[in-house]
């Protein structure tokens, strides 16, 4: 039986860990790119190659848009909330993609300290 690592962090954290323990996928690329229009007509640039990506192609992890979510306040109230943290012009972000170059998938806000 294959030992699993306890996955702890950021999101970008625990996807670079599961990475490390199941080992590098050729079919997998990983690329930094820059935000160019928000949804909805969503457009970001890949920095390595200046190639411009559109709505049609991209999937967006939901928690990098403004979004709805149910929350338990204390004391066990119910309640809707809009999460407001959101991808800006020029920020930057992971895009996986897998080799066929189909689809890209923007996984998270990369900080650049």
């Amino acid at each position: 039986m294959q030992k699993r690592l306890k996955t702890e962090g950021s999101p970008y954290a625990m996807f670079v860990q599961l990475m490390r323990e199941h080992g590098h996928n050729q079919d997998v690329n990983i690329e930094l790119a820059t935000v160019i229009a928000l949804p909805p007509e969503m457009i970001i640039k890949l920095d390595a190659d200046n190639i411009m990506l559109y709505k049609d192609e991209l999937t967006v992890a939901d928690y990098l848009l403004e979004h709805e979510r149910e929350i338990t306040l204390e004391g066990g109230t119910r309640q809707k909330a809009t999460v407001h943290e959101k991808l800006k012009v020029g920020d930057t972000v992971f895009v996986a993609s897998l080799n066929d170059k189909m689809r890209y998938y923007v996984i998270d806000k990369a900080v650049i300290l």
